[in-house]
């Protein structure tokens, strides 16, 4: 039976390198839930998450996802990832680069994955994209910020 670390190894290299989605069809049990930020967290079934994968994929150009620690606990893994991505887009966002880093969870039941969390960051990577307005703070106007109360 496939450890952990086995199945993580093959969603990466197989699912996120290659965009080959029928390799989840092998390491995904059928009642499999997926749990992402593109998904609003909550729960969503393994036909969906191809969905949601297929329109990022009408999106974005997958340059590189390093998969940088896996760590197996039981019948959980717990792995860090970091994305590069450029838009296909339009002549304005066409060519533009995403970058992102996360971390994800995956529950194994009898070899098979029946759970899988991700935490990224979304913000940062839609910012760096040119596709959500950056965060400006006010300015203080000399003064130094302090605690509440203070």
């Amino acid at each position: 039976m496939a450890t952990g670390k086995d199945v993580v190894q093959r969603l990466h290299e197989e699912v996120w390198k290659r965009r080959n989605y029928g390799v989840l069809d092998e390491i995904c049990a059928p009642d499999c839930k997926f749990y992402d930020p593109m998904q609003g967290n909550r729960p969503s079934d393994l036909a969906e998450y191809k969905r949601t994968m297929a329109q990022f994929d009408q999106s974005f150009v997958v340059d590189d996802v390093p998969l940088d620690r896996t760590v197996e606990a039981g019948d959980t893994t717990v792995f860090l990832w970091r994305l590069t991505v450029h838009m296909k887009g339009d002549d304005r966002t066409r060519g533009k680069i995403g970058q992102t880093s996360g971390m994800g969870l995956v529950q194994l039941r009898g070899g098979k994955i029946v759970e899988h969390r991700s935490v990224w960051d979304t913000l940062t990577f839609f910012q760096g994209l040119g596709l959500v307005p950056a965060l400006t703070i006010p300015a203080t106007e000399g003064r130094q910020p302090s605690a509440p109360g203070v």
